[in-house]
This record gives structure tokens, C-alpha cells and sequence, in this order.
């Protein structure tokens, strides 16, 4: 590897994939191109705006994989691509080689698999939001940078810290960098925001600040995210606090949980929708492409997780069900699916279907 001047491939280009890719052209630190599912190999001008001002700068795309035994391969595509694009990218990879995935899910776990021998496999938590407003130009939504970690580190450890100190100095352009000897427990606690807020974005339509200012989005986000938080507990997943502050446990709704706690649970989840408010989930954005949205790979990961356990999880099993039905055309994003997502929810509590905290769900909301 070289350490003043990588080889770095981006594979997807998104909201994440787009303002990566552009911070990193506009540094000048590595070689870079970016494949796309489609297209012809070309040289464009990407553009970010958005918080932090307008950036541009140009950047090789294409759909062939020019670099040979690149030193990082950051998977930014949607999880329900992440296998293909890494099957695609396999002749480009060496025992050198470093894959990093930035999706939200546990999409490290779906790679590990399929990387040739010796590659070594790294997660990227995303602390930030973007969105794509067109080919080359991309919106970045909210501060933020990366917590990073080795699903296993490398059999050397000064290997291992000598590829994520360089992984940490590129991507620090784009935000600060936290890292972690336990990246599992980072990724399960962006996994709680994300079954909350991506899937609660997408049934309504709307961006974080305009939904999380209605107490029923709030109480909605502070059910999954305690389901989530049950699930992680019994698989034994020591969650970490997101980014490095904000403890999910402090939003997790338990039997002893009382009004006054309630409240002071709702007001922090105002203050989530104030700092991402311009936040637009990615998974809305493939719903309105027509491509199903990867919350399989969210609350449906977590109803797989909870089934095998024996564990009940109502609200992640309805919304996820409600997000598939958008997805088939049964329906339209808007703040009315709350009202149903809460209304097939609370049915299955009634069955008998939730844990015991969840006998009068909707006390104190």
C-alpha cells in the first residue's frame, strides 16, 4: 500500500458515495475513480452543496474498474447491492487491499464471505446525511464524520493501524473520525436510529426536522428504537453510544419508565430531528426510483434476529411491512401512514404479541 498517494475505489454514488467522492477529488491525496452500475468511463464535474459550502471538483467514473489491486475499496451503494457490487470489484481486490462499507445495516457481516483471502474488511459509521440531486451533484444535509473499526483486524496489528490511520487521514476531509475496537456495537446503535428514522422518513415522505416535531413520530422512533435495543441486548451486542455522546439506552422505553422520562425522551429526540433536519432518507429516494428500499436490511434484519431469539418486536415487523407494501404500489408516502403503522402495531400488542412494557404503549405519549 502506499501511504503518501492510495489507490481508491468507489463503488455506488449516491448521497454518501457522491459527497465522498467529491471531498476526496477536491483533496488530491489518492487515486481515485468511482464505478457506477452504468455508464461510460468518463472524467466529471461533480458538485456538493449544502452544509459546509459548495464543493466541486472532478472525478473519474465509470462502469469498468480501471485500478488494479487497490488499496481501498469503499462500498457505498444501497445494502441490497452490497454483495453484487463486491463480486463485481473481486479482480481489483489483494491481500492489500482494504473493503470499507459506509451502508447503514450490518453489511459487513454480508462481505466477509465474498473478499478474496487477506483482504481485510473495515465499517465506516456515517455520523452525516446527503442526498443526490442529479448524475454530479449532491446535497449534504448535516455535519458529521466517520466511526471507524475492523470487522477483524488484520493479522498484524501494526498493519491493522497503519491501514485505518490512513483510512481516518483521507476520509477526515469530510468530518471528524472516531475508532473503535468494537465496531458491532457502533453499527447496532446507527441500527436503532436508522429502523427509527430512515423507515419513519420513508412511510411519511418527510425530512427528520418537519417529522420528528409530531409526538407521534417521536413515540413511533422510541418503540422501534427500544425493540432494536432488546434484540441487541440478547445477542449479547454491547452498544456503543452514537458518536460517541448519545447513548440509544436513554431513548429505551421499560417497564419502570415514567412520564417525567418519557418526556425527557421525547425532548431528546427533538433534538436529533434539529441537528439532522434536513436528513431525507436514502431509502425514500429509491421509493420514489422505483427500486425497493433495503429495509430488509434494517427493521427486517431485526425481525429475522428477534424470531430466531423468541423475541416479539411489533413495531419493527409493522413498519417494515408498511415500507414493502409502499414499495409494491399499495399506497403513498405520508404522515397518514403513521396513524396505520400505529395502528398495526398496537394490534399486535393487543394479540398479545409485545413484551410486557408494551401493555399500554401509548400512556404519556
Amino acid at each position: 500500500m502506499s501511504l503518501e498517494h492510495p489507490k481508491v475505489l468507489i463503488v455506488g454514488c449516491g448521497g454518501i458515495g457522491g459527497v465522498l467522492s467529491t471531498y476526496l477529488a477536491a483533496q488530491q491525496r489518492c487515486e481515485l475513480q468511482i464505478r457506477l452500475r452504468q455508464g461510460l468511463r468518463e472524467q466529471r464535474l461533480q458538485t456538493v452543496v449544502g452544509h459546509g459550502g459548495m464543493r466541486q471538483a472532478p472525478v473519474l467514473v465509470g462502469e469498468q474498474v480501471a485500478l488494479s489491486s487497490v488499496d481501498f475499496a469503499l462500498l457505498t451503494t444501497q445494502p441490497n447491492d452490497v454483495e453484487q457490487a463486491v463480486r463485481t470489484i473481486s479482480p481489483a481486490l489483494s491481500p492489500q487491499s482494504t473493503v470499507v462499507c459506509f451502508q447503514n445495516g450490518l453489511c459487513e457481516e454480508l462481505v466477509a464471505p465474498l473478499v478474496p483471502a487477506g483482504v481485510s474488511i473495515a465499517g465506516a459509521v456515517v455520523a452525516w446525511g446527503a442526498s443526490a440531486r442529479g448524475a454530479a451533484t449532491f446535497e449534504r444535509t448535516s455535519a458529521g464524520g466517520f466511526t471507524l473499526g475492523w470487522l477483524v483486524p488484520p493479522a498484524k496489528s501494526t498493519i491493522a493501524n497503519e491501514r485505518l490511520e490512513r483510512l481516518a487521514g483521507l476520509l477526515s476531509c469530510v468530518g471528524p473520525i472516531r475508532t473503535t475496537d468494537n465496531l458491532l456495537g457502533a453499527r447496532w446503535a446507527k441500527l436503532a436510529f436508522n429502523c427509527a428514522i430512515s423507515s419513519l422518513s420513508t412511510i411519511t415522505g418527510q425530512r427528520l426536522g418537519v417529522l420528528l416535531r409530531r409526538a407521534l413520530a417521536r413515540r413511533l422512533a422510541l418503540e422501534i428504537i427500544s425493540e432494536v435495543l432488546v434484540v441487541a441486548e440478547a445477542s449479547k451486542i454491547a452498544v456503543e453510544p452514537l458518536g460517541g455522546t448519545l447513548r440509544p439506552k436513554w431513548l429505551a422505553i421499560e417497564p419502570s419508565s415514567t412520564t417525567l422520562s418519557l418526556l425527557s425522551k421525547h425532548f431528546l429526540m427533538l433534538l436529533v430531528g434539529a441537528k439532522y433536519r434536513r436528513l431525507r432518507s436514502s431509502m425514500l429516494a429509491a421509493l420514489e426510483r422505483g427500486r425497493t428500499p433495503p429495509v430488509d436490511f434494517l427493521n427486517g434484519e431485526i425481525v429475522r434476529r428477534a424470531e430466531r431469539l423468541g423475541i416479539e418486536t411489533p413495531f419493527n415487523a409493522a413498519i417494515n411491512e408498511l415500507v414493502l407494501q409502499l414499495a409494491a404500489g399499495r399506497g403513498t408516502p405520508s404522515l397518514e401512514q403513521l396513524l396505520v403503522l400505529q395502528a398495526r402495531a398496537v394490534s399486535q400488542v393487543a394479540r398479545g404479541a409485545a413484551r410486557a412494557s408494551l401493555k399500554n404503549p401509548w400512556s404519556a405519549a
